[in-house]
């Protein structure tokens, strides 16, 4: 039961892994959307519309700078989740790869729920605040 919170950990690294490895897919797309574009011009200029394909990318983009930031919170977290350092942030660790990857983030979330004991035990469970 000692090792649960550890692989927790590791599921939330490799969660916040797969997220950036999203945002790199992202970042490709970008580029076949442009070739697609370029393509499409070249044999029909009014076949697409230069708006959908700037909106297509810029939805592309936001959406990996969401995964990107959601997959380096998770790393983070997941780490301080292997060190025991606060449940809390182990927890908020979990969503975040839940939303960045959903079938490691909610293992890793219902291991850390059912958990609470070891970070209580290692007098961890919750943020401390400064000068306290």
């Amino acid at each position: 039961m000692q090792n649960s919170v550890k692989i927790a950990g590791i599921l939330c690294i490799i969660a916040g892994v797969c997220a950036i490895l999203f945002m790199i897919f992202m970042i490709m797309g970008i580029q076949v959307v442009d070739n697609i574009y370029a393509w499409a011009n070249a044999e029909d200029p009014d076949l697409m519309r230069a708006e959908t394909m700037t909106m297509q990318k810029m939805l592309m983009i936001v959406y990996g700078i969401a995964f990107f930031v959601l997959g380096v919170m998770s790393i983070a977290s997941g780490i301080l989740c292997i060190k025991k350092k606060s449940w809390a942030l182990s927890l908020t660790a979990a969503i975040a790869g839940m939303t960045a990857f959903w079938p490691l983030g909610l293992a890793a979330l219902l291991i850390i729920i059912s958990a609470r004991q070891e970070f209580e035990i290692a007098g961890t469970n919750s943020i401390e605040k400064p000068g306290s």
